[in-house]
């Protein structure tokens, strides 16, 4: 894991603010797979920010930080975009294997072996034209999981994923819908919100 991190102010927490994305939501047999290890972190490093298990999803497209980069008025154009570009595509499997990290996180890794996951990434940002993180869209795009943010300096943490759960394995599962969400970090805690959902192979 690579040395640059980035910590959150635990006594000044980040405002209030609403994400736009397309997601789809880890399975609840993965889910629980991914708690009982972030579980077990928690209780050696219980300072660090810990996602909840119920907002395990990976992303497959970022709109935007809603009233910063984009408005409100756009997510009826989004949800039109996305309809049209999901036209025809199929459910496909991926697995959840192995932690890695961001500056600011650490993750679950995604894979999808048939590159169907990159496929539907390159459609919807070919399609959708926002981005909250343009350098981290198209050949750029890593699925992921977020586990862990931090609060505290985590060397201790990488170390012990390494040296136990660096390439352990969550499972396979299908993905068979998208979801259109919005989520934020509300003074009292995490939160996401559905706006739409779409099933895959209509």
């Amino acid at each position: 894991m690579k040395n640059k991190i980035f910590l959150r102010n635990k006594n000044n927490p980040i405002p209030e603010f609403n994400d736009l994305s397309l997601n789809f939501w880890i399975s609840p047999p993965l889910k629980e797979k991914i708690s009982e290890i972030a579980q077990l972190l928690r209780e050696k490093f219980p300072n660090q920010d810990y996602v909840p298990q119920d907002m395990y999803h990976c992303t497959v497209k970022s709109c935007g930080l809603l009233r910063k980069q984009i408005q409100e008025s756009v997510i009826p154009d989004v949800i039109k975009k996305t309809k049209e570009a999901l036209v025809g595509f199929q459910p496909f499997e991926v697995e959840l294997k192995g932690f890695s990290q961001f500056p600011n996180n650490i993750f679950v890794q995604v894979f999808s072996p048939d590159d169907k996951l990159f496929e539907l990434h390159k459609r919807l940002n070919n399609a959708i034209p926002f981005s909250e993180y343009p350098e981290f869209e198209g050949n750029n795009y890593m699925p992921h999981v977020a586990v862990i943010y931090f609060y505290e300096e985590p060397t201790e943490l990488f170390e012990t994923i390494k040296k136990n759960y660096q390439e352990i394995s969550f499972g396979k599962m299908l993905v068979s819908q998208i979801n259109i969400i919005k989520g934020g970090l509300p003074p009292d805690g995490h939160r996401v919100d559905v706006l739409e959902t779409f099933k895959l192979g209509i």
